[in-house]
């Protein structure tokens, strides 16, 4: 099993675990985020009811904050980037680096 990660930094957290669990006051040793919060949890999903995919949780109001939740489960893998525009547009009509970019002052040239 791949060790858990930090959710800010990425960088591996497992020498802050504790009989195979995160302590609730854990905080990663690079960026000193919280370890054992939701932002840090593998059921974090934003946009779910209480941005939890666990159904009927408690609310958690700060995220980032350590929480007393018994549902939490670190995280072991790199949550999924968002895409920028150009990622986006470069998976709908392909490499965009050898258009030209039009000037809209030339529409109006003769």
């Amino acid at each position: 099993m791949t060790p858990p990660i930090c959710y800010g930094c990425g960088k591996s957290v497992e020498s802050e675990m504790t009989g195979g669990k995160i302590p609730f006051r854990a905080v990663c040793p690079a960026c000193l985020r919280s370890l054992h919060s939701c932002l840090a949890c593998r059921h974090y999903k934003r946009g779910a009811p209480n941005d939890c995919d666990v159904p009927d949780i408690e609310p958690v109001k700060e995220k980032d904050a350590p929480n007393f939740c018994e549902e939490f489960s670190p995280l072991f893998a790199v949550r999924e980037k968002k895409n920028s525009v150009s990622d986006i547009e470069s998976k709908l009509f392909g490499s965009t680096g050898n258009i030209k970019k039009k000037d809209p002052k030339d529409l109006f040239k003769d």
